[in-house]
């Protein structure tokens, strides 16, 4: 047994006591035991492992369920000339500005993007084009199932117009509750807020995205992280690294979960390795 203890518990129980200025959580593997005040539950598992919040906040089954480092910098920036008073100037100077600069657009100035087409079959016609290669692509693709199929998780959309200017006020809310279907449900207009006050509509789109089982042919998301497919992307692994001319990325191309700040990290580590010549 586990005592997560010396913090403030704030926990969803809207029929009992939902804050502990006090309070403990009492955990056992990955199951939540019990909830309530720190003394009573030290007296209840007078054995357990304690763990010190450290006078924090302990939000039991509270899940952040996604995030951007994007958010994380933006919080520490400021543009010169800019003194928000509110958080809509905020958003307006600081955030909307950081994305207009970051507009796909810009960041595909003089790069031939094709879409449709096959990667392989493109590569077998014109081989004196691809004298370097960012792959990040199935592994077990690019070397054609050679040990086996790995194994991937996917999603899938659902969208629809809803008629209400705001459906949800924000571009992505995000659900955790078990008895709710989907994982997280987009609103594609407050991705431009500038283009909708521009241009205001009385209706929305948007979409919710389910986790779904995959199989071959279905576009695959993330890798699953367990020792089979550990050990079979270990295989792969070997075969990748005599690939002098192509560079693995991503979490397809690397069969890893990468949040945002780790795939950066991983993108900058490539990029100096590529710069020493290895």
């Amino acid at each position: 047994m586990n005592l997560v203890i010396n913090g403030r518990l704030i926990t969803r129980d809207t029929e009992g006591k939902g804050y502990y200025e006090h309070g403990a959580v009492a955990y056992e593997g990955s199951k939540i035991v019990e909830v309530g005040e720190e003394s009573a539950l030290r007296r209840k598992y007078p054995d357990a492992h304690c763990i010190d919040a450290r006078g924090g906040v302990i939000m039991p089954a509270l899940i952040n369920a996604h995030t951007h480092i994007y958010s994380a910098l933006a919080r520490g920036l400021s543009i010169v000339g800019n003194n928000p008073t509110n958080f809509y100037e905020v958003l307006d100077g600081t955030w909307w500005a950081i994305d207009r600069k970051l507009m796909v657009e810009k960041l595909l100035e003089n790069v031939d993007v094709m879409l449709e087409t096959d990667f392989f079959a493109y590569r077998k016609e014109h081989p004196e084009m691809f004298h370097k290669v960012v792959y990040t692509g199935m592994i077990d693709e690019y070397f054609d199932y050679c040990y086996g199929h790995l194994e991937y998780r996917t999603v899938r959309f659902e969208t629809e117009r809803v008629e209400e200017s705001n459906f949800q006020g924000n571009a992505v809310v995000n659900y955790t509750e078990r008895a709710v279907p989907y994982t997280r449900v987009i609103e594609h207009k407050h991705f431009a807020p500038e283009e909708e006050q521009e241009h205001p509509k009385d209706y929305s789109i948007i979409s919710r995205e389910y986790s779904t089982e995959w199989k071959p042919g279905i576009e695959p998301y993330y890798p699953v992280n367990d020792e089979k497919n550990g050990a079979l992307y270990q295989k792969y692994q070997e075969l990748a690294k005599k690939e002098e001319t192509v560079i693995f990325g991503g979490r397809l191309g690397q069969y890893k979960y990468y949040d945002m700040d780790k795939v950066i990290r991983a993108a900058l580590d490539a990029v100096e390795l590529e710069g020493r010549g290895f």
